[in-house]
């Protein structure tokens, strides 16, 4: 029974973090409008939670916000 348990909490855990992962793919998808692997600014402008968190999701403070830097910000 303990064995169970176990079993449906792992299996419900990974359908969570796919889930998550799932959304945060599609926001990706939606901003990245012209699909060139980075977030500009003006891109970001579409999210008022991205825009408004700009210079935290902008690491490197180059401009642009690249996959790693959205999905280290978003994993926090």
């Amino acid at each position: 029974m303990k064995k169970l348990l176990l079993i449906l909490s792992i299996a419900m855990l990974s359908a969570t973090a796919y889930a998550a992962e799932t959304d945060l793919s599609a926001k990706w998808d939606a901003l990245d409008m012209n699909t060139d692997g980075a977030i500009s600014q003006e891109e970001a402008a579409a999210d008022p939670a991205v825009a408004s968190n700009w210079d935290a999701i902008d690491a490197n403070q180059d401009g642009s916000i690249d996959t790693q830097e959205f999905v280290n910000f978003y994993s926090k």
